[in-house]
């Protein structure tokens, strides 16, 4: 009988529950502490070249990473200041994972969650006809719908996972 995984369950559950403080602490969602280990860490990751929407989106899947959606309000600070820190500077036009549905124009996160927050420049979104995706300028971190063949940047992102304790 094979006893290293009964030993490694065993060494798992007596290192859990130890009773010592917990210091890998992580603020996450509703404002409160989450108790855990990161097993992969978040990931950002700004193209290099400017991309359709489409190629964007192909670009970030090869890295195992999404266009950046801002779905979760209690992220978005956060995001944002990891953002700036990538941009070193630059005020360019990048792609975020927002599209609107061609026939009703509806607006979608690519990751598929819904659209609670948005944060739209001064007269956008436009009407359905003058844009599907959406650009978001690096000097304001506010967005406009455009056409999903113009280029821009791609800005990359992954959660972080974690392990619950």
């Amino acid at each position: 009988v094979d006893m290293v995984p009964l030993l490694l369950h065993i060494l798992l559950v007596a290192t859990l529950s130890s009773g010592e403080p917990n210091t890998n602490r992580r603020q996450t969602r509703g404002g409160g502490n989450f108790r855990g280990c990161v097993l992969v860490p978040e990931r950002l990751l700004l193209g290099d070249v400017a991309h359709s929407w489409a190629a964007s989106v192909q670009f970030c899947r090869k890295e195992g990473l999404d266009l950046v959606s801002f779905s979760k309000s209690e992220e978005v600070p956060h995001i944002y200041s990891i953002i700036k820190k990538a941009m070193n500077g630059s005020e360019d036009d990048v792609w975020i994972g927002l599209r609107r549905r061609s026939q009703t124009g509806e607006w979608y996160w690519l990751n598929q969650e819904p659209v609670a927050q948005t944060n739209w420049a001064q007269g956008e979104p436009g009407e359905m006809n003058e844009g599907q995706c959406t650009i978001m300028s690096l000097s304001s971190f506010r967005w406009r719908d455009e056409e999903c063949c113009q280029s821009a940047r791609p800005v990359c992102y992954k959660r972080p996972e974690f392990f619950p304790v």
